[in-house]
């Protein structure tokens, strides 16, 4: 059985596809891993049809990725704080390919600094999908 891979970058060659392969990125190469058993295959789905990688997560990942309230682990239930609920409601692709912000306001805010506003990002819904 494998391992936990929320945030793919538990591999010892480090993670080249953040967000479960939606965007390219750079590798991690240090990060903080799940102990737990992975138990759910799941990829990442956009309603654009961007398709991430398959990726096995433990129940209590999968919740929270869901914004579920509770997550069954071992046989018992373990409550899932909401500020730690992620309920993904944006595809990071999508986002990332939204054209960059011409107002002026805005980019005072960035003072020089890379960065984008994410005003003329379109909300794209994304949802964990169970693959077999």
């Amino acid at each position: 059985m494998s391992r936990c891979y929320p945030y793919g970058a538990e591999t010892p060659a480090g993670h080249a596809n953040p967000y479960g392969g939606l965007i390219p990125g750079t590798p991690v190469r240090e990060a903080w891993y799940c102990p737990n058993p992975g138990e759910v295959r799941v990829r990442w789905s956009c309603a654009n049809g961007h398709l991430g990688e398959i990726f096995t997560i433990c129940p209590q990942h999968y919740s929270e990725f869901m914004g579920l309230r509770d997550a069954r682990v071992n046989g018992q239930r373990i409550p899932i704080p909401a500020n730690i609920r992620r309920d993904v409601q944006t595809c990071p692709r999508c986002a990332s390919l939204a054209p960059e912000c011409d107002n002026p306001e805005h980019a005072v805010f960035y003072r020089g600094r890379a960065g984008r506003c994410g005003c003329r990002e379109e909300k794209v819904k994304v949802r964990l999908v169970a693959v077999s």
